[in-house]
């Protein structure tokens, strides 16, 4: 994966597979994507080749605990008989899955990504299919009618979750327990006296090949995938569905040649630790070889072929310093730039995409002697409305409670100018409890424009003038990745203005603030694009993925921008347009 990592996917992918292969390696993938708060359903996990090993390191993990579990509950019931054992382990097993299971659904409403990775949240599955195991030594007394039933509704179940449709929240939950409840019904059916018509059906030769390369399939079906959505950004499903099918032939192939020599090698049985050892030695060749392909990617990225892209990835002091607050903060630091005492307090206040305009915003103020101070909050925009987190998957109550109190602070600061600016994709609770996307619904862009008046009419009665930035043109693709991959021709990677910019969007946003007279509208589109929105100039990248503007690039924008926040300081227009870039 490694050397087929180095040839299709660029240096910054490569960093990221080497890096998930060597927790792999130690059975620890599952860590990782919940530490990096990788969506499973995400477009960002689908260039993962090894994101499928995430369920592989959760039941190693597993197994760590499981087989001393088991060696104290033997000690714990010695002398007492085997049908004594197995009643301690169904009940420290009904235990087990009930406590993971309630801390897996208090886990998914705060950190449900958390929640979709972590062993706790998924130690129920595991005590549900030991419960399976002890049940199938009483499946001979259950009646052929019943097992029938039993076997068709664990088929059902698990047919039935396989074909549904992907659920809005990524972490296990009530939804689970169907294909899980599902496969236990079929292990106990399957182990039943009569032969049900449904284990007459999985038990046919094509059936029972499937079952044998299941596990190598498993393992190659992903990456098959992952290096399609490479090459094709949006490959179709049948298309999908012929590469994940093709990805059978190595799997036949790592199965007879591999996996099956080492499971049912007589040889090997008399040499139980040196295989554990040779285990062992693979998975720290493994480390070393993923650390020196990270090595490497990092060094690719060092030379000046592409020094230029990865500075595009370079995080202003706003993020470093911890001034844009995460998800399940509700209150800002004292985050204060520029003169510490001054005349004219200035406010960013907004999202991600409010906080990518700190390296102009700190210019100007060190430039002109002002006291900068920076109310921002991930995923949280400026207008005051309701959102649904993809990552929380519910209710951005957390987004709601920062607005309220960063509102309060503005008011108490008096600042001479609020500079205010929000990405403009969000999914919005509108009217009737129903949940739409600004993008492409009416409802959710009226609750916007409504949400935005409200919330400049509070930020108005601090005294300042308020300016909303227009919401900065958005690439359809993660712009240092494409200037990678297209590093000999970057100018094919720029977009027509009207693919970038969402006009109707900002005319929205510009009739919000009509007849508020502390409201300015800045337009810095422009100044951004010509006829069309380049993604680099004069060796600086402009932006440092689909969506936010490098650090390099909003620097020099701090001319422009600073103009534009004169005009909205001398006069008090509803559209402030920031002077065209001289052409090149």
């Amino acid at each position: 994966m490694l050397v087929a990592s180095a040839v299709w996917f660029s240096p910054f992918d490569q960093r990221t597979n080497a890096d998930t292969a060597r927790a792999f390696a130690v059975y620890g993938s599952n860590i990782l994507f919940a530490f990096r708060s990788l969506e499973y359903f995400g477009a960002e996990a689908a260039r993962d080749p090894l994101l499928h090993t995430w369920s592989l390191s959760v039941e190693e993990q597993f197994y760590l605990f499981f087989a001393p579990a088991m060696l104290l509950v033997g000690i714990w019931v010695r002398g007492s008989g085997v049908d004594v054992l197995r009643r301690r382990v169904a009940t420290l097993a009904v235990v087990a899955s009930v406590a993971s299971f309630i801390g897996c659904l208090l886990l998914a409403q705060h950190y449900p990504v958390v929640a979709f990775y972590a062993l706790p949240a998924r130690a129920w599955e595991f005590g549900i299919g030991t419960l399976a195991l002890l049940a199938t030594r009483h499946a001979g007394r259950i009646p052929a009618p019943a097992l029938e039933v039993i076997a068709l509704a664990g088929l059902a179940a698990v047919l039935g979750a396989a074909v549904m449709p992907a659920p809005r929240t990524p972490a296990p939950g009530f939804l689970t327990l169907v294909p899980t409840l599902g496969t236990a019904a079929l292990l106990v059916a399957g182990a039943g006296a009569h032969r049900t018509f449904v284990a007459r059906g999985l038990t046919v030769a094509p059936m029972r090949l499937l079952g044998r390369l299941s596990y190598s399939w498993y393992l190659w079906h992903w990456p098959a995938l992952a290096f399609l959505q490479e090459r094709s950004a949006r490959p179709s499903l049948p298309l999908s569905i012929a590469v994940a099918l093709l990805s059978l032939v190595p799997a036949a192939i790592t199965y007879w040649l591999v996996e099956s020599p080492i499971r049912f090698s007589v040889r090997l049985r008399p040499f139980a630790r040196q295989t554990v050892a040779a285990a062992a030695a693979l998975a720290l060749m493994l480390v070393a070889m993923s650390t020196l392909a990270i090595h490497h990617a990092d060094a690719t990225l060092a030379t000046p072929r592409y020094t230029a892209i990865a500075d595009a990835h370079v995080q202003s002091g706003i993020w470093t310093d911890g001034c844009i607050v995460d998800l399940p903060v509700t209150s800002s630091p004292a985050c204060v730039y520029g003169a510490a005492r001054a005349d004219t307090t200035v406010v960013v206040f907004g999202d991600s995409h409010a906080a990518q305009w700190f390296p102009a915003l700190d210019s100007i103020a060190q430039h002109r002697g002002w006291r900068l101070v920076t109310l921002t909050k991930t995923a949280c925009p400026v207008p005051d409305v309701v959102v649904i987190n993809g990552r929380l998957a519910r209710r951005y109550v957390e987004c709601e409670t920062w607005r309220r109190g960063a509102i309060d602070r503005v008011l108490a600061l008096h600042p001479t100018l609020v500079v205010a600016a929000s990405a403009r994709s969000y999914k919005l609770l509108v009217g009737g409890g129903q949940q739409e996307w600004t993008e492409s619904s009416t409802a959710a862009r009226e609750g916007w424009r409504a949400g935005l008046r409200r919330t400049v009419t509070s930020l108005a009665l601090s005294g300042a003038r308020v300016v909303l930035l227009q919401d900065t043109p958005r690439m359809p693709f993660d712009v240092p990745r494409c200037l990678v991959k297209h590093i000999e021709h970057q100018a094919s990677c720029a977009v027509p203005v009207a693919r970038g910019v969402d006009t109707a969007f900002a005319a929205l946003e510009r009739s919000a603030l009509l007849h508020m007279p502390a409201a300015t509208y800045v337009d810095l589109t422009t100044t951004i694009c010509d006829s069309v929105c380049s993604t680099s100039l004069d060796g600086v990248v402009r932006y440092q993925d689909s969506n936010h503007l490098s650090v390099r690039y909003v620097a020099s924008l701090a001319a422009p921008l600073g103009q534009s926040l004169d005009r909205a300081l001398e006069k008090s227009p509803i559209l402030a347009l920031a002077p065209r870039r001289p052409p090149h």
